[in-house]
């Protein structure tokens, strides 16, 4: 073999080695890269859930602190200043509520609307607020545009003076996507494979929360509260937002029309504070449950969360038990650690899901 030949040969293999080794250092980079992604994404999720922490134990100004520098990431804008906005929609302060919602919804619809919804905010530039409320309101269960939709409600009621009800709509729309825009799908899909926790329910108050709307019920107390005892507050809406679950949300409880029997069926199913009331919206989580139950698959919990699942934790309590609740006082706060354990459904240990 000529020299030259040697050379070339020897060189090929050198070559084909340093690509190789090229290759597999890209890849360990790569993997590196992907490692300290997760660990920065974990460490601002960790952030946000200190933060929502801090702001139930009543130290919203800690919580404040960590959540305001997380608006201006890109990642982190939208639920950063929905934690915001809640500190002070809990704390029955309006305007601020309705600016820090304002800011987050801006950035989770970046894109002008399309198809109805289009139409809907072309009214409402045309001065047709009604008409565009009208076609906003048939829109409130599609799972597609359900949190836009709130969105543009919120506008339209804003600018009518209508203020309690844009903070209450731009707070669902950011619901909407917290809960990973999950539909709530009534208790009875519930209790199908977990009936004992369901019987366990019935005998806590959180199952009877409706029936306290009713008349006569609970007079006593309703009286020292300065309600009417005999008045009907089945249909009041600032009372069905605690006393019922998901109201105001896709597949949550609706008022049903008088003599519509299969709307009054419906209505029970989210009737008082049910399982999704405090474990969330069930319809992308559920049928991990189900897997796991009918074919034995295991599951983790934060692939329960990513689909729409709650973290059991002072934030869910918080939702209803804040200063914007008619029987407490501006100096309210919840101690989640004293009512965690009281009045709750009985537990039972989960088979199938694997420890994180």
């Amino acid at each position: 073999m000529s020299k030259s030949n040697w050379v070339k040969i020897e060189k090929y293999k050198m070559d084909k080695y340093l690509t190789k080794r090229g290759v597999v250092v890209v890849g360990i980079c790569c993997f590196i890269a992907v490692i300290i992604g997760n660990q920065a994404a974990f460490t601002v999720e960790s952030e946000i859930d200190r933060a929502v922490v801090l702001a139930r134990a009543g130290k919203t100004k800690e919580a404040e602190n960590i959540l305001l520098p997380l608006l201006k990431q890109k990642t982190t804008g939208v639920q950063a200043g929905y934690e915001l906005g809640l500190i002070s929609y809990e704390r029955n302060e309006q305007d601020q509520a309705i600016t820090l919602f304002k800011n987050a919804l801006t950035v989770a619809f970046p894109q002008l609307p399309s198809g109805k919804l289009q139409q809907a905010t072309s009214l409402v530039q045309s001065d047709k607020a009604d008409e565009a409320e009208k076609i906003l309101l048939s829109l409130l269960d599609d799972e597609a545009t359900a949190a836009r939709t709130r969105y543009e409600l919120g506008l339209i009621y804003e600018k009518q003076g209508k203020l309690d009800d844009a903070a209450t709509m731009f707070r669902n729309a950011l619901t909407v996507i917290a809960n990973k825009r999950a539909v709530y799908v009534g208790i009875s899909n519930c209790k199908k494979c977990h009936l004992k926790l369901y019987k366990s329910w019935k005998d806590t108050k959180s199952a009877k929360t409706f029936d306290v709307l009713k008349p006569g019920i609970g007079a006593e107390v309703k009286a020292k509260l300065n309600f009417d005892p005999q008045k009907d507050y089945t249909k009041d809406a600032k009372c069905l937002e605690c006393h019922t679950t998901g109201f105001g949300l896709p597949g949550g409880y609706k008022i049903p029309e008088p003599g519509d029997s299969k709307a009054a069926k419906r209505a029970e199913e989210n009737a008082g504070i049910t399982c999704e009331g405090c474990h969330g919206p069930g319809s992308k989580y559920i049928p991990v449950l189900k897997n796991a139950m009918f074919k034995k698959q295991k599951y983790t919990r934060q692939e329960l969360c990513d689909l729409g699942q709650f973290k059991i934790g002072a934030n869910v309590c918080t939702t209803c038990h804040n200063r914007r609740n008619p029987t407490t006082g501006p100096d309210y706060h919840f101690v989640y650690e004293e009512y965690k354990a009281k009045d709750t459904h009985e537990h039972f240990p989960l088979r199938y899901r694997m420890e994180e």
